[in-house]
């Protein structure tokens, strides 16, 4: 919910700094008659990462296990501030804006949308440290995809540099704060999620629960008019406790 809410956020974000000529006008207006350093690929990401997300979040919805929540009321309760954020910021803009022309009122939408975009990217992320601090380890975080993560913020924080260098304009950099903020946040973070998994990976508590478990679940001598069967003592303490983590603290 906080990645699509982020990237919705995001693709608004970029496209009218993109597409809309009265927004790129009173944006240069603002800044000394420099045009936004938003590119194609800029929307194009946005726009990619609604409707990967979008996908994800239907499968959620689709082959959720019984008893999980779609949203949690902290998840609501972070939406629904931003939609009335959103909505109040368009409702002073339309009062202040209209019959102006090359109106500028309302380019603090723009801060604030891509301040929500932040804002999702450490709500989104400092849950998942915090897990795998608890549980001593990084098991079904995907390291693949903080590689590419990685890479993604790494070129987008170059291309910033670059363009800047380019034009011989700092602006360029201040002028896209969000852009900057998301592309320094992944980088951090993701620097964290992979020292995690070095850490965890060397110490041998996982690996002990493992063989706990393994033993547990081996098949137990039938007893007379009994069948042979497994004890699926996996399964029974990792529904009570909620999953991995809960069945490491129980062992």
């Amino acid at each position: 919910m906080f990645s699509l809410v982020g990237y919705l956020c995001y693709a608004s974000y970029t496209g009218a700094l993109y597409f809309s000529d009265d927004v790129r006008a009173s944006y240069a207006a603002l800044h000394g008659g420099a045009m936004p350093d938003i590119s194609a690929a800029d929307f194009s990401f946005a726009a990619l990462a609604v409707v990967a997300t979008l996908g994800v979040a239907v499968q959620h919805s689709l082959w959720r296990r019984p008893g999980d929540k779609v949203l949690s009321p902290f998840a609501v309760s972070v939406g629904g501030v931003v939609v009335l954020s959103i909505a109040g910021c368009a409702a002073h803009i339309h009062a202040t804006c209209e019959g102006v022309p090359d109106c500028a009122s309302w380019l603090p939408m723009l801060v604030l949308l891509g301040g929500f975009k932040v804002l999702m990217t450490v709500i989104k992320y400092t849950p998942q440290v915090l897990h795998n601090h608890q549980r001593g380890s990084t098991e079904g975080w995907s390291t693949p995809a903080v590689m590419l993560d990685v890479a993604g913020g790494v070129l987008s924080f170059s291309q910033v540099m670059l363009d800047a260098l380019a034009r011989h304009d700092l602006s360029v950099i201040t002028g896209n704060p969000a852009k900057l903020w998301v592309a320094g946040l992944s980088i951090g973070y993701d620097a964290i999620f992979l020292a995690q998994h070095f850490m965890y990976k060397k110490t041998p508590a996982a690996a002990q629960a493992g063989v706990i478990v393994g033993a547990l679940a081996q098949p137990q001598p039938a007893t007379a008019g009994a069948r042979e069967q497994p004890v699926l003592a996996f399964a029974a303490i990792d529904r009570r406790q909620g999953g991995r983590g809960g069945l490491k603290q129980r062992l």
